[in-house]
């Protein structure tokens, strides 16, 4: 049995504002040139948007978390997401904290970005792990 890992799925009420979201704080690319979903990797995870008009809370949970080397990098990444929502006069939820940054994307999603000390850190097979998020 071959098993293979297609992705994640975000549902959103505005695919196009949700991808313009990631392609701002993220410096994403959208990677699907299809009318059917919108789709760019993070963290070497591919995120697929959808179109779904009504969106129930089971639509909104990510269960993930990203990690980003410093507090410097949470406190970019906060600022870029502050930007965003500034620019375009929209509300949201932030919360930086001396570890962590957890923040709403336009749909109400959260999304928690940890200071990860394990990153960069040789695992017992001699890998080096990857940084999460390149700026």
């Amino acid at each position: 049995m071959n098993i293979s890992f297609c992705g994640h799925y975000l549902y959103s009420t505005d695919p196009q504002k949700l991808m313009h979201f990631f392609m701002s704080v993220f410096d994403v690319e959208n990677e699907a040139f299809n009318e059917s979903f919108l789709q760019f990797s993070l963290a070497d995870q591919v995120f697929k948007i959808l179109k779904k008009t009504i969106l129930t809370e089971v639509d909104l949970v990510l269960p993930c978390s990203f990690g980003l080397e410093s507090i410097s990098e949470l406190k970019a990444l906060s600022q870029k997401i502050e930007f965003y929502y500034y620019r375009d006069s929209m509300s949201f939820e932030l919360d930086l904290k001396e570890s962590s940054l957890i923040f709403s994307d336009p749909d109400g999603r959260s999304w928690n970005f940890i200071k990860d000390n394990q990153l960069n850190k040789t695992i017992p097979n001699g890998i080096n792990q990857v940084n999460i998020l390149h700026n």
